[in-house]
């Protein structure tokens, strides 16, 4: 497997190589000295050199390989995630309707086992899986850690667990959007098939530990089985210090060997990756160096003296400070320098990597520089499309204000001239006219309601409502608010209670005209929809606020339609051939006011049961002098 992760300008060397500078500068006294101390300064400093620069290849190739390994794992959390986010996304009729569409999701994923939607009380209403449903079937599933820590709104990956056959799973949850929760069953058998095809040098290995050290996926799936925790292990105990759980050293593996091996955390997840490639493979080019350094100096001691003081430097230590140099200049940002390979051998090699790596560097920020352009253009767009679209929401506000207030007029007028018909000031009307004229006045009377309700909507969302507080006495208030509805409640001979707590002050500073308005609808929808039973009209006070409660025991809203009843022209029948009449804004100008006036309102309901609606809006008490005034 080749592994393709560049490394930032900032990581790369500034300076020159140290060691090669150290050894060209002492060879000259090394000659002088003697034939002894040549010998062994020469060989500890081509040891030094070798073990170094191999030490940080591995060293770099670890990194390398830990954050690929990283990448790989998350990338299967991230495609195991991708059916959960679609399936909480799907509304749950449409689940209802097409069950099959859980089951084309769990297709489409080889590492998912079992795939399943759960509403807040933790019932399944739909599921999909490959051997059996072992998570639909259990009796404590609302009392699971992923059904809560999912329900609480967090994502969740649970430990490895163990089926009766010794087959292992992981469990994954997460919030769904209408607070239900998403889970799903993974085979561990496709992550280990992940872990084992991640491989570097002869020996390099990885496996994944979660945060406590225990063994996740490892080639020893029995290890894995017996729950084996690696920070018991001699080198990976030090990670407990490590705040980003980040570390790379020499360790020893489960099987004895001695390691180096490296850390890297895995995105989404409270997992680490851990790279680990055998030490006698990491430092076996220095070891055998050593050993052919100590053999030809020792028997061609004489042809290593002239080697060493005509040849080191033209064919080693000028093509590394090249290379050095090289480094130094993509340190400063120079991305497009190339350094002249001049060797063929692994010097040559070395040079044409990081020339690759450079040209990879440069062509990356050229990339990132186009993107973040096309990004200033998408933003650019979008803020003149939002503009548009806020300046056509105001030319239709001032629209339907303007002309709600135009139609007013004509309304009026025949509502007046059609109740003068109706009474008899222009004379009795016959049989056959008198229901056509109640029909117009009634019409009249509804449409003009309709236009009423549209323009306090208009002039709400045009910000052109005006409100007048002043001392309002509450009791008359209500008493006003009970005589206009009862006359509605003893037509349907329904039962109307008033109940105003005591702790309501008895005058607090309210737009009267605005805070009858939200009740009057209120009320009036109760009655609408209460066949038979009770109504009641509930008031608290507390420390400022107005608490106004209306309680009906009539036929309910479904939950499904709660989301969306303060909409505006929404109804939970809206078909022609609904019972119920109505324009579908007396609710969206009950939440509109209550919002404008730094209130807020909320409904709980029982199909077949009744509704109650909830008003908080802010009522301080009447100083003296405001009542003095």
């Amino acid at each position: 497997m080749t592994l393709t992760s560049v490394p930032s300008p900032s990581t790369l060397p500034t300076g020159p190589f140290t060691p090669t500078i150290s050894v060209r500068k002492s060879l000259p006294i090394i000659i002088g000295v003697g034939l002894l101390v040549p010998f062994v300064l020469i060989s500890v400093a081509v040891y030094t050199f070798i073990y170094r620069t191999e030490e940080q290849s591995w060293h770099d190739r670890q990194a390398e390989a830990a954050a690929f390994a990283s990448t790989t794992v998350a990338h299967f959390v991230e495609d195991a995630l991708v059916p959960l986010d679609t399936l909480g996304l799907i509304q749950r009729t449409y689940l209802e309707l097409r069950p099959e569409f859980a089951d084309d999701l769990l297709q489409q994923n080889d590492a998912l086992l079992e795939l399943l939607r759960l509403d807040q009380r933790g019932q399944v209403y739909v599921s999909a899986y490959r051997d059996e449903a072992t998570l639909a079937q259990q009796l404590t599933m609302r009392q699971s850690t992923w059904f809560a820590r999912a329900l609480a709104g967090e994502r969740y990956i649970s430990e490895v667990q163990l089926t009766g056959d010794n087959a292992l799973y992981l469990i994954v949850s997460a919030p769904a959007p209408d607070g239900g929760v998403v889970a799903a069953r993974l085979s561990m058998n496709v992550l280990w098939d992940t872990v084992d095809s991640i491989r570097f040098g002869q020996t390099g290995t990885a496996y994944v530990i979660d945060a406590e050290g225990d063994l996740f996926a490892h080639t020893d799936r029995a290890a894995v089985i017996n729950r084996v925790n690696m920070f018991n292990q001699a080198g990976l105990s030090q990670l407990r210090a490590q705040p980003d759980m980040a570390w790379s050293g020499i360790t020893t593996n489960l099987a004895g060997q001695s390691v180096l091996a490296a850390t890297s955390p895995v995105a989404e997840t409270n997992w680490l990756i851990v790279t680990e490639v055998q030490e006698a493979e990491a430092f076996g080019v220095s070891r055998t160096a050593l050993l052919l350094l100590i053999a030809i100096m020792a028997g061609f001691y004489a042809v290593i003296l002239f080697v060493m003081t005509r040849q080191l430097s033209r064919y080693i230590f000028q093509p590394l400070t090249t290379l050095a140099a090289g480094a130094a200049r993509v340190g400063r940002g120079e991305l497009s320098q190339v350094i002249p390979i001049v060797r063929s051998d692994e010097l040559g090699s070395v040079t044409d990597a990081f020339n690759q790596m450079t040209t990879r560097l440069h062509q990356r920020d050229q990339q990132l520089a186009a993107e973040a352009h096309q990004r200033e253009n998408l933003i650019a767009e979008l803020q003149i499309a939002t503009e548009a679209a806020a300046e056509s929401s105001r030319l239709k506000s001032e629209f339907l204000s303007t002309m709600s207030h135009e139609l007013r007029t004509p309304l009026n007028a025949i509502i007046g001239f059609s109740g003068i018909l109706l009474e008899g000031m222009a004379g009795q009307l016959d049989p056959v006219t008198r229901p056509m004229v109640s029909s117009i006045y009634n019409s009249s009377k509804h449409l003009l309601e309709l236009i009423n309700n549209i323009l306090d909507v208009s002039k709400i969302e045009a910000g052109r409502v005006q409100f007048v507080y002043a001392p309002t006495p509450v009791r008359a208030m209500v008493d006003d608010w009970t005589t206009q509805i009862s006359v509605l409640a003893t037509d349907k001979q329904l039962a109307l209670k008033t109940v105003v707590e005591p702790q309501v002050p008895p005058v607090l500073k309210l737009d009267k005209a605005r805070v009858t308005q939200i009740a009057i609808n209120l009320l009036g929808n109760a009655v609408k929809f209460t066949d038979a039973g009770t109504i009641v009209l509930h008031l608290q006070w507390d420390d400022g606020l107005l608490f106004l409660r209306v309680t009906d025991t009539g036929i309910g809203i479904p939950s499904h339609a709660l989301g969306f009843i303060f909409d505006e022209f929404r109804q939970v029948n809206s078909t022609s051939n609904r019972r119920y009449e109505g324009t579908g804004l007396g609710l969206a100008v009950v939440r509109k006011l209550c919002n404008a006036m730094g209130g807020s309102v909320a409904v709980r309901s029982t199909v077949g049961e009744g509704s109650e609606f909830i008003v908080t809006l802010p009522a301080p008490i009447v100083s003296e002098a405001e009542l003095v005034s």
